[in-house]
């Protein structure tokens, strides 16, 4: 049964959950699986890490002094994982995980969550300009989304 399937997943993940490897195999577990809300939450959990690692890097590469590196370590080990934007506008020169970004895009439009799948289609073009693929993407989700005004310039990019 596909239901005590994914239940099992969810108990016995365990320190899993952080790995993302272990997400993406679940995401596409659950979405193989028919269970599409499971696959939604493996997907956000997914794209929290990816953002997180991201984040890490930003205070990796400013901290100047060991004191700081170790005081900023301290910080991020008692931080909660909670990130409340997909959309990172950090910049190039850190890790993309287009595989991650692509299975979360293909997660939410299968749930018809449109807005998330908005977000990171937008996040990957913010990282990957130059991507004809996710410039696509990003088009063609403003215009189910009936904004077609911002739709206009990724088909011109």
């Amino acid at each position: 049964n596909h239901d005590d399937l994914i239940a099992s997943a969810d108990q016995h993940v365990g320190l899993l959950i952080n790995d993302t490897a272990t997400l993406k195999f679940l995401a596409r577990l659950a979405q193989s699986a028919n269970r599409l809300d499971a696959a939604e939450r493996y997907a956000k959990q997914l794209l929290k890490l990816s953002l997180l690692v991201r984040w890490h890097a930003q205070q990796l590469a400013g901290w100047q002094t060991p004191a700081q590196f170790y005081a900023g370590l301290n910080r991020i080990d008692n931080m909660p994982l909670r990130i409340v934007r997909i959309a990172d506008t950090s910049g190039p020169g850190l890790p993309f995980d287009d595989e991650a970004y692509t299975l979360s895009y293909t997660i939410f439009l299968a749930n018809r969550n449109l807005n998330d799948a908005r977000r990171v289609a937008q996040s990957a073009v913010l990282q990957r300009p130059a991507d004809a693929g996710w410039r696509k993407r990003l088009a063609q989700i403003n215009e189910w989304n009936a904004a077609p005004q911002a739709a206009l310039p990724q088909w011109l990019a």
